[in-house]
Formats: structure tokens, C-alpha cells, sequence
């Protein structure tokens, strides 16, 4: 009795490195999107404490207003970057 011999296989393997490499470039895009997540939260962390600095200032009294500008404007970019 003869062997049988799946003629597909090529078609079957070249389904399977396909999918690998989808597979491939959606872990790629994983990664890429858990490190824009790391740096985001790492941006508000920044944010935040720049905000108890400018909290600090104004309780003690001595209020800097080229400070209070400079945040301000910190502050919209940095939100503006974890935006994006």
C-alpha cells in the first residue's frame, strides 16, 4: 500500500510562517504600545510633582510668577504629549 502525501503542505507551511509573522508585528506593537504607556504615566508622575512644588510655593508665602507661568505652560505640553 502506498504512503499518502499531503500535496498541501507547502501551502500549509507558508499559512504558518504568515501567521508567525503577523504574529511577529502584533507583539512588536504590543511592546510599543506598553512603553507609551510607561512613559505617559511616567509624564503625569512628573506632572503631579511639579504641582506639589507650585503647592509647596504657595503655602510658604513666596510665590514666584515666572514659575507659575513656566508650569502652566509645562503642564500643557506634558498633557498634550501624554494626549498624544
Amino acid at each position: 500500500m502506498k504512503k499518502f502525501k499531503f500535496r498541501l503542505e507547502p501551502v500549509l507551511r507558508w499559512r504558518r510562517q504568515q501567521e508567525d509573522e503577523r504574529k511577529r508585528a502584533v507583539g512588536v506593537l504590543v511592546q510599543a504600545i506598553h512603553q507609551e504607556q510607561q512613559q505617559a504615566l511616567q509624564l503625569a508622575s512628573n506632572l503631579q510633582s511639579e504641582g506639589h512644588a507650585l503647592q509647596k510655593q504657595y503655602r510658604s508665602g513666596q510665590v514666584d510668577l515666572d514659575y507659575v507661568g513656566h508650569y502652566f505652560r509645562y503642564a500643557y505640553q506634558v498633557r498634550q504629549a501624554i494626549t498624544q
